[in-house]
């Protein structure tokens, strides 16, 4: 073997390099070549490294460099460094070469070529705008979002992305089906690959096709393309209620021909708030009268709506009815909203309220032949209450009044001791009227005639109207202050026709007085020394301070404060408003307890009167003394007295006067005989001990109530009807004969009946008891009258040309105006009662009468309040004054029912 001693020569060789390229302002990027040389040269050797470019370009793509390298025994590995240009363009792969040359020492090149790859490190970015809902309902009230997302594909990889997203297009409107979007210029940077934002969508009530909304996304960036660009979202429709106006809902009938289906409205304004709702009416009226353009929106909790406001709203509609007997018509109640499932959109502020419609003498109509809400067109039929007929098409609506008249006292009620009252829009007010009710009116007689005998006569022509002109105020159901007005104050207002407890109601918005009616109560004018003044007066349940346990009766006394309470009101009111006439009917007291009686208070056995007498006498007031008979038939004790002032008359027939018929019996329906006279009228005869001296007589009368007279329903109570009709007619056929009797025997005697008659000065269509006792009821106007069932049939007593009493007696209450001609009010009218008829010996002494007035016109409240005469009773008491004179002074003045002597 030869063994080669020659050296090995050393080699230099350069490797090949693969980098990614930075993007532009990025940080640097080199790409470092190795040289290295093998093995370890002896001495120095030296190369020198060029770049060269391929397809990189020197200059962008990398820098050019140029370097010589040297190599010893102990440095045989050297780095080139290449600086590789950052950029952001999208290209491919690219290569440069570095090249050894120029080779010093003792060296070979064995690899002189080193390939630098530049790996690309850009790509395209798409940006993209999308629904991420891009299907769903609008909603019904109030805002709903629905998301947009502007989205990167990936990461930005030089600068930023710059957009904006915009509203743009679509088929829902902006600004009522949405609000309209700009977001203004908006960034994705760095690691952000997208951004969300909000399209504020409106829920509405209205039943439409499904609408769209476009939001297109503009923006630029390094290499980013925007695809899509557009992005719809759908706005679903999901109301199906059908629209309607509010007078198509309210319709031209009693009752809503939509009741208790689902309805929209759209674009109603509010006119008023109450705590648990409001009212819209109608922008514009629909030009018919026979249908109202306004409803009410029940929220049951407080409203958050404004006045002026308009709004949309979407709801079961309910107009629930008043419950009544079976065979009567029915009210309506308030059309409206119900809370169950409502919605309410509000869409606008500070609209224009509907012009008011005027109140006043002609609508409400008076005349139920005219009522106002019955035009060509409607469906209102006879069997509807007028007062219905009257106000249904203006329910809701705002309405005014220049006319306004109180009608009667403020109504008391346990939860609202200050509620309601009755007005009318005419500027006078509205009495009770002759004849029946329209709704007794629809009684069958021949229902109750198989039950009946004799059969029930038929039922006169003659009708009363209810008064379906009047209505009530709520004074403060809108906020304002409340106002307890006397009776006949005018005032003006303005407000909402609305509808509660069965009636319908003005609730005002603003009210003012126009002329306030004298303060009560209103005491009648002081009398002339020779003039004689008669009074009566209800007492209305005037019991004693002793709780006789033999008398079981709910209105006994247990409550002593009480009595002194009623003691202390009526001796004001005698003393004060009555005057202290000489003589004092009085109706409606406590039968005195028998003597010996010892009164479960401990206290002596004082009857009412005389109890009343001696408190007049302490307060101030004259002597009075206290006549009470012995017997009454009425099952609560109570009975007609007298208080006689002693100074100035003197009692002929004391000291029980004299009761007229006090045993007289009377059958009904072939029954059992019974008392006719619960409290037999009272005859008191006096002389008077100043003036002429004259001789007088007054019979004090409290004649069977009206109670019951028109219960028809069921038929027991039908029957039981026809009792009170019958009783009331014998009543006063037997009083009309005692009037004839006494009158025949003392045609000059001045004789007077007062009291409380429970009859009107006409027909109330079943009997006219007042009419019959006068000697002038007029046969046609009533259902019973004289002659019914042999009635007179009474010994001594005749029926002449149709009457009992002949000559008639005047009625003095015909010498007052037709508006003072009341002493009661029920059920929102004021109504006479209490009369005061005349023979010609007393009509020819007759020189006035006047009512006080306190206590049918004083809210009920006021019995319980002591200081005052207010609410002594529930009826007017009045004064007789008659000249006491020698020789009468008003040439025998008669005044009879027709006006005329």
């Amino acid at each position: 073997m030869i063994t080669n001693d020659d050296a090995v020569t050393p080699s230099i060789s350069i490797d090949n390099v693969t980098v990614t390229e930075g993007n532009s302002g990025g940080p640097a990027v080199n790409a470092v070549f190795t040289v290295s040389i093998a093995p370890a040269p002896v001495g120095t050797v030296t190369v020198d490294a060029t770049t060269a470019g391929d397809t990189a370009t020197s200059g962008t793509d990398f820098t050019t460099n140029t370097q010589t390298l040297s190599f010893d025994a102990i440095n045989t590995s050297r780095q080139f460094t290449v600086a590789i240009g950052n950029d952001c363009d999208i290209e491919s792969n690219e290569q440069f070469f570095v090249n050894l040359s120029n080779l010093t020492g003792t060296a070979t090149i064995g690899d002189n070529q080193g390939i630098g790859t530049i790996t690309n490190n850009d790509s395209d970015i798409t940006a993209s705008i999308a629904a991420l809902v891009p299907t769903a309902n609008e909603g019904d009230a109030g805002t709903n979002n629905r998301v947009f997302r502007v989205s990167l594909s990936q990461a930005m990889q030089c600068g930023d992305f710059n957009f904006s997203v915009a509203s743009t297009g679509g088929t829902a409107t902006a600004g009522s089906d949405y609000a309209a979007l700009s977001t203004g210029a908006q960034v994705l940077s760095g690691p952000a690959l997208s951004a969300d934002f909000n399209l504020v969508v409106n829920g509405d009530l209205i039943t439409e096709s499904d609408e769209t909304v476009e939001l297109t996304l503009t923006g630029s960036g390094t290499n980013v393309t925007i695809n899509p660009a557009v992005a719809t979202a759908t706005l679903t429709n999901d109301d199906t209620a059908p629209v309607r106006t509010i007078a198509e809902i309210q319709g031209d009938a009693f009752a809503s021909p939509f009741n208790t289906t689902v309805a929209t409205v759209l674009d109603k304004v509010v006119t008023a708030l109450l705590p648990n709702g409001f009212f819209i009416n109608d922008r514009t009226t629909d030009g018919l009268l026979d249908t109202s353009d306004a409803m009410f929106v029940f929220t049951s909790t407080a409203p958050t709506v404004a006045i002026g406001d308009t709004v949309n709203v979407r709801g079961s509609i309910l107009e629930a009815a008043v419950t009544v007997p079976t065979g009567q018509p029915n009210y309506s109640n308030l059309t409206k909203f119900t809370n169950a499932g409502l919605v309410v959109n509000p869409i606008g502020t500070g609209a224009t309220l509907p012009t008011p419609f005027a109140l006043d003498d002609a609508m409400p109509s008076p005349s139920p032949a005219a009522l106002f809400c019955v035009v060509a067109g409607g469906t209102f039929t006879g069997a509807d209450f007028n007062t219905t007929k009257n106000f249904e098409c203006l329910e809701g609506m705002r309405v005014s009044t220049s006319l306004g008249m109180t009608n009667g006292p403020v109504q008391v009620f346990a939860s609202d001791p200050l509620a309601e009252q009755v007005i009318t829009t005419s500027g006078r007010r509205a009495l009770r009227e002759a004849g029946l009710t329209a709704t007794q009116a629809l009684e069958d007689i021949g229902i109750v005639n198989p039950s009946l005998n004799p059969d029930a006569p038929a039922l006169p022509a003659l009708r009363w109207d209810g008064n379906p002109e009047a209505l009530e105020i709520d004074m403060d159901r809108l906020g304002l202050p409340f106002q307890n007005l006397v009776p006949g104050t005018t005032f003006s207002a303005t407000g909402i026709l609305g509808f509660e407890f069965g009636g319908y109601e003005l609730f005002p918005s603003a009210f003012s007085v126009i002329s306030a009616a004298p303060a009560l109560p209103a005491p009648v004018a002081a009398a002339a020394s020779d003039q004689l003044t008669i009074g009566s007066q209800n007492a209305f349940r005037f019991y004693d301070r002793c709780d006789d346990p033999t008398r079981l009766n709910a209105d006994e006394v247990v409550d002593l404060v009480r009595v002194d309470t009623k003691l202390d009101k009526l001796s004001r009111q005698i003393r004060e408003v009555l005057r202290s006439p000489d003589v004092v009917a009085f109706q409606e007291v406590e039968q005195a307890s028998p003597d010996g009686t010892v009164c479960a208070n401990g206290e002596p056995n004082v009857n009412a009167l005389a109890l009343l007498a001696a408190k007049i006498q302490a307060d101030g007031g004259p002597v009075y003394a206290a006549f009470m008979p012995t017997l009454t038939n009425d099952p609560g004790f109570i009975n007609n007295g007298f208080l006689v002032n002693t100074a100035r008359v003197t009692v002929v027939n004391g000291p029980n006067l004299t009761q007229w018929q006090p045993n007289e019996m009377w059958t009904f329906n072939g029954g059992v005989a019974d008392q006719l006279h619960d409290r037999p009228s009272l005859l008191l005869e006096g002389t008077t001990q100043f003036g002429g001296n004259i001789f007088f007589s007054v019979v004090n009368n409290h004649l069977r109530s009206l109670s019951g007279i028109d219960d028809i329903s069921p038929l027991a109570d039908h029957v039981d009807a026809h009792r009170v009709r019958q009783k009331r007619l014998t009543q006063a056929a037997s009083v009309a004969c005692m009037v004839q009797a006494s009158q025949t025997v003392s045609p000059e005697n001045p004789l007077m009946l007062v009291g409380d008659f429970n009859g009107f000065q006409f027909s109330d269509g079943y009997v006219d008891v007042v009419g019959i006792i006068r000697g002038d009821a007029t046969a046609s106007d009533s259902q019973y009258n004289l002659g019914f069932n042999g009635v007179p049939a009474l010994p001594g007593c005749s029926l002449t040309g149709g009457q009992i009493v002949a000559p008639a007696l005047a009625e003095a209450v015909f010498a007052i105006p037709e508006d003072q001609r009341y002493s009661f009010y029920f059920q929102g009218v004021p109504q006479e009662l209490d009369h005061a008829l005349l023979t010609l010996g007393a009509s020819a002494r007759f020189e006035g009468i006047q009512y006080a007035r306190g206590n049918s016109e004083a809210p009920s409240s006021q019995e319980l309040v002591a200081g005052s005469a207010l609410r002594s009773s529930d009826h007017d008491g009045f004064v007789l004054y008659l000249n006491a004179g020698t020789d009468p002074t008003n040439n025998g003045f008669v005044v009879f029912k027709d006006g005329f002597e």
